[in-house]
């Protein structure tokens, strides 16, 4: 037997031939904090900043499913969307800008992904850039 820690609508069902499948497995990741009022069912924060964040975070934060310390997932959650957007974008910003290197502009989507930033932030990455000259 295997446990398996995800979102409460994730399901597992044994075919035909004998495997296992996952099918609604889109809240896999914890949510960012909710900027509408279903925001929670698709913006999802990266497995990287997930990885990398001190604290579990559930994936059933900001949801019906989350009664179950609920305020406390919330919580973790709204510091984790926090600390990506004032601390980890301004530093990616601004590291970028301090140690130009033509190879990171150039392939921006992967480097603001290994950092777990999704490309969403792209507006809020760049007004922490300053002047680049390419």
């Amino acid at each position: 037997s295997v446990e398996l820690w995800g979102p409460a609508d994730l399901e597992v069902h044994k075919g035909f031939d004998g495997n296992f499948y996952i099918i609604d497995a889109a809240r896999t990741f914890p949510p960012e904090t909710p900027s509408t009022r279903s925001s929670h069912l698709y913006k999802m924060l990266r497995p990287e900043i997930v990885k990398r964040y001190p604290k579990p975070l559930s994936s059933d934060a900001h949801s019906k499913f989350g009664r179950d310390c609920g305020n406390e997932h919330k919580r973790e959650v709204d510091d984790c969307t926090e600390h990506l957007r004032k601390i980890i974008i301004p530093n990616c910003a601004n590291f970028l800008c301090e140690n130009y290197v033509k190879s990171i502009a150039e392939h921006l989507p992967e480097y603001l992904h290994r950092e777990g930033i999704n490309m969403r932030y792209l507006a809020l990455f760049w007004k922490h850039t300053t002047r680049i000259e390419l």
